[in-house]
């Protein structure tokens, strides 16, 4: 889940709160298993981190092969 980046951290963490009640509830988790998916919860920096690490690695791949915008 993602919010603006200006959202003040009460929000977000209160965002992250519903958000990891909801998906760990157990219908939801049923849900997911059916379509072969589990959740799963980090915390607003964990994903913050990885966004950047993959940010990082997908730039590298498009300049390296070259890619444009249409």
């Amino acid at each position: 889940m993602f919010a603006p980046a200006a959202t003040p951290p009460d929000i977000t963490r209160n965002l992250h709160r519903g958000a990891v009640k909801a998906i760990t509830a157990p219908g939801m988790r049923e849900q997911f298993a059916a379509l072969g998916a589990e959740p799963s919860g980090s915390t607003p920096e964990d994903l913050t981190a990885v966004v950047q690490r993959d940010l990082k690695k997908w730039a590298k791949f498009a300049r390296d092969a070259n890619v444009k915008p249409e």
